[in-house]
């Protein structure tokens, strides 16, 4: 399944591979579906620092709602999927809102 909002992936020190690309595109479908796709746009910066990869994901949600999610682990994939958690968190707390 496709993302209907545009998605722009960084790699700081290294290169990201398809298959990152890939994962990091799958786990924002998820948090997209959860908004029931009013996700505008998304950023996902991934960064090597010290051995470690640290991973920090911007979502633009319609009503001007910016959700920020930050994570590190030894892969990307890891400090991906920890990052997509703590934004899956705050879209929770967003619909309750709603």
């Amino acid at each position: 399944m496709r993302i209907a909002m545009r998605l722009d992936i960084t790699g700081r020190h290294f290169a990201v591979t398809a298959a990152t690309r890939k994962f990091a595109e799958q786990r924002l479908t998820h948090a997209v579906r959860l908004l029931n796709n009013s996700a505008v746009s998304g950023h996902v910066a991934l960064a090597k620092e010290r051995g470690r990869v640290r991973a920090e994901i911007d979502l633009h949600v319609k009503r001007e709602h910016f959700l920020h999610g930050a994570g590190a682990g030894p892969d990307p994939d890891a400090a991906i999927r920890a990052a997509a958690e703590r934004i899956e968190r705050q879209i929770e707390k967003l619909k309750g809102k709603w």
